[in-house]
């Protein structure tokens, strides 16, 4: 608790690389059990997302899919993830917005869960449903563009 606090203390100083070290160290020891889990989980990859290493927020996601598959918070830090490395590469775009897609998409599967710890209010709802919006006038600007 006191790594995944760590993190959370650096990321509000926007120290994201230091935060996501601090949220990295709070999973290998083993939070999966925690009740903030699926929060640690989420700022993990906002943290991974703004030190741009999105193939290692990817990559622990993917690892997470099952055990976070409740979170609506952790599909969308993850669909964020995905769209910020479409725009970094946008030669991914075309691989990486339907991902993203997705993930929006199995939030407002999920729905808003406040009893999550840490669970913020319209990720399961109308900021899913925004981000979902966008994400689909990129997809279409790219089949456009094809």
């Amino acid at each position: 608790y006191l790594l995944y606090q760590l993190g959370v203390d650096h990321a509000a100083y926007d120290e994201h690389a230091e935060a996501a070290q601090w949220f990295l160290k709070a999973v290998e020891l083993g939070a999966d059990a925690a009740p903030w889990r699926f929060d640690l989980c989420a700022r993990l990859l906002y943290a991974l997302k703004k030190s741009m290493q999105h193939d290692e927020g990817m990559a622990f996601a993917h690892a997470r899919l099952q055990s976070c598959a409740e979170s609506p918070d952790f599909f969308f830090a993850l669909g964020d993830l995905l769209l910020d490395a479409a725009a970094e590469a946008p030669a991914r775009a075309a691989e990486l917005l339907p991902m993203a897609q997705a993930a929006w998409t199995h939030c407002l599967e999920i729905g808003e869960r406040a009893d999550l710890t840490g669970s913020v209010q319209g990720r399961g709802s109308y900021l899913a449903a925004h981000n979902l919006a966008l994400a689909e006038a990129g997809l279409a600007a790219l089949e456009a563009h094809s």
